[in-house]
């Protein structure tokens, strides 16, 4: 059997959404791992792709996202997300283990 266990983190609330109920806060730094920014950006580095191709999509769509509200947003992000293939992470994570054996065992 594996020696799984489940690492409990911190979390400082920031903000509390009047209408939607939706709270915000910083989870605490796990040490030892990678971000999923950090895991994006070095599939795409090896890649040679756009870092910020969600983004631009979104932008091309709506312009200056940041007056949009929330509603909005969700919905361009979502556009963002149907025009791309949104498996970065997954092969970051698969390039990133030496052997398939080391990626299950993680």
């Amino acid at each position: 059997k594996k020696d799984l266990s489940i690492k409990r983190v911190s979390v400082v609330p920031l903000a509390q959404g009047s209408d939607t109920g939706v709270k915000a806060g910083l989870i605490g730094w796990v040490p030892n791992c990678d971000t999923l920014h950090a895991l994006i950006k070095f599939y795409r580095e090896q890649k040679n792709a756009l870092l910020t191709t969600e983004a631009s999509l979104m932008r091309s769509m709506a312009g200056k996202t940041e007056d949009l509200c929330l509603l909005q947003k969700v919905e361009c992000f979502r556009s963002a997300l149907d025009a791309t293939e949104g498996r970065d992470l997954q092969r970051a994570m698969w390039l990133r283990s030496p052997t398939a054996e080391a990626w299950l065992s993680r």
